[in-house]
């Protein structure tokens, strides 16, 4: 009775929502009802590292130019979504500043030379050196698209001043003044 689902009763059951179907009633209308979870979700307890391990591995293809692992930054995305909620932000910033660093003194100890560089010599360096510049602007954008998440959650939660946008031209800075 009532509806054009027999036996329904007039109501239609999608998920979590019931929507209630009454034929005069215009468009029909909508109740959501979220419940908390009985238990509280556990993580593996090696979560971070296997984390860490992925991000890594997207981090270093996009510093390399080349797809990331899985063909997904949809998966990395998620990924760094997950560990947010997890709790792991500060660690996992730390730890990609710390690969940004070192990302960066593989890059300038190209260009490293012994003694006084000829003037043919600084040129060529510094046509170099231009070239990581632009290599690293690009690679920082992609990183900072890929942990948008983490930058954001660590900009509202105030862990990190300024967040990856500041860090990263700050970290090839630091490491080319110190050689």
């Amino acid at each position: 009775p009532g509806g054009p689902f027999p036996g329904a009763g007039g109501f239609v059951l999608a998920g979590m929502a019931a929507i209630t179907v009454r034929p005069d009633a215009g468009p029909p209308k909508r109740k959501f009802v979220v419940r908390p979870l009985r238990t509280a979700v556990q993580l593996p307890e090696d979560f971070e590292e296997k984390a860490w391990s992925i991000m890594l591995e997207a981090m270093r293809a996009v510093c390399e130019q080349r797809p990331v692992p899985g063909g997904s930054k949809e998966e990395v995305f998620r990924l760094v979504e997950a560990v947010c909620a997890a709790g792991l932000e500060s660690s996992i910033f730390r730890r990609i500043l710390g690969e940004i660093e070192s990302q960066v003194r593989q890059a300038l100890q190209a260009l490293q030379t012994s003694g006084m560089p000829s003037a043919e010599e600084s040129s060529r360096q510094l046509v170099a050196l231009a070239k990581i510049w632009t290599r690293y602007c690009e690679a920082s954008r992609d990183l900072s698209d890929l942990f948008l998440f983490l930058d954001r959650r660590l900009l509202k939660d105030k862990h990190a001043a300024g967040g990856l946008n500041e860090s990263e031209p700050r970290s090839l800075r630091d490491c080319f003044l110190a050689q």
